[in-house]
């Protein structure tokens, strides 16, 4: 029976833990994600552009999972990749980042635009130029408008296709349907870039103490779901608000 081949509409891939610190320059590298274990290995001190938090770490069993899931050689080598592609039917995936999830944590623009240009050009290096069944999405900083139009048109310069974009810019600045964000919309469609929101991208507000909701107990996995994917919603209804969508692909 021949092979029936599909593509995947959300991958990653999972980049050096280092990326981000190994290319930025010191004063940027030591605001970069960083994890402080508490000595009996219950919780963590994460700290992230003069922020930080306490999360617990995961239990055994769920260490135990991510270890067993990233001995998977193709998440890490996108040579090899093209293996497991070809094993499991999938002809070609739309490629998100995951240190890039970071992301909406960040308050500082420079450091953030250079996170995004390190990002991509690591991407562009070790993925893009591997194969072209790899779409992968740019990724660019939400902090200010001037600085996303800025490097989706450097991406799209470069070859990229697709932007990957949060379901909710920073706090800080204007939300996706404001008049504010229509350069980021021309600028999308005048380089035939389409327009990629990841759900579980909220931006995090690190001062209370908490990222994320996370329900337990009867029915907590389907609950969580749910929580996640009402962002991606909202996005999609802001975009069409804005006008974006009317004029330009997703």
């Amino acid at each position: 029976m021949p092979k029936i081949w599909t593509n995947s509409g959300d991958s990653h891939f999972l980049e050096p833990a280092d990326l981000w610190e190994s290319r930025l320059p010191k004063r940027l590298a030591d605001l970069t994600p960083k994890a402080e274990k508490d000595p009996d290995g219950e919780y963590e001190t994460v700290r992230v552009d003069g922020q930080a938090f306490r999360r617990k770490l995961p239990t055994s069993a769920a260490v135990k999972f991510l270890e067993d899931s990233r001995k998977a050689v193709g998440i890490r080598d996108a040579r090899l990749r093209l293996r497991d592609l070809d094993q499991e039917g999938v002809w070609g995936e739309v490629i998100f980042p995951s240190l890039g999830m970071w992301a909406s944590t960040f308050r500082t623009p420079e450091l953030l635009k250079a996170c995004m240009r390190a990002s991509n050009e690591w991407s562009l290096e070790e993925i893009a130029a591997v194969s072209d069944r790899y779409v992968v999405t740019a990724q660019v900083s939400t902090l200010t408008v001037e600085d996303a139009v800025s490097e989706l048109e450097w991406a799209a310069g470069q070859g990229f296709r697709a932007v990957f974009l949060p379901t909710t810019p920073h706090p800080s600045g204007p939300d996706w349907h404001r008049d504010d964000w229509e350069p980021f919309w021309t600028a999308a469609e005048r380089a035939g870039m389409v327009l990629a929101i990841h759900i579980g991208t909220d931006p995090v507000d690190l001062s209370q103490g908490k990222v994320g909701v996370m329900y337990r107990g009867p029915g907590g996995a389907i609950m969580n779901y749910t929580e996640t994917t009402f962002s991606g919603q909202r996005a999609a209804m802001k975009l069409v608000a804005s006008g974006a969508l009317d004029r330009h692909p997703t």
